[in-house]
């Protein structure tokens, strides 16, 4: 772990000693919560998103509990404010469901990657930048 607050790191699984991949957050545009997607193995998963200019990373809580504070935490580094659905706005992202997405993190039982967490919030929902 490289103790820096600004990025998450993922492994393969517990005893990795390298991740395989950092996402900075200081890149972080927007964060997606309660994403649904119509793989059977993703149904009643609790998937949320980060997404950044050059790619989008899909991942899944345990609980949704656990996303909803995933996604406060990120969205608090990030410097995002909670986002309301809205109409008025194409940028307001909502907290229901969406549709499927490509990716080239697409997500499957054998891509779930384990995050570790630096640090924890109240829950919230999606959010975008301010």
């Amino acid at each position: 772990m490289s103790g820096d607050p600004d990025v998450l790191e993922y492994y393969k699984n517990d005893h990795s000693k390298k991740p395989l991949r950092i996402i900075n957050l200081n890149f972080c545009e927007q964060v997606d919560a309660g994403l649904t997607f119509n793989k059977k193995e993703l149904q009643d998963s609790f998937v949320f998103d980060i997404k950044t200019s050059e790619r989008t990373f899909y991942l899944v809580a345990e609980t949704e509990e656990d996303m909803n504070k995933w996604v406060q935490s990120i969205c608090q580094i990030c410097g995002f404010n909670q986002a309301e659905e809205s109409t008025d706005s194409l940028r307001n992202v909502s907290s229901a469901g969406h549709g499927p997405r490509s990716s080239p993190a697409e997500l499957s039982s054998s891509s779930q990657h384990l995050l570790r967490e630096r640090k924890s919030s109240a829950p919230s929902h999606s959010s975008q930048p301010t």
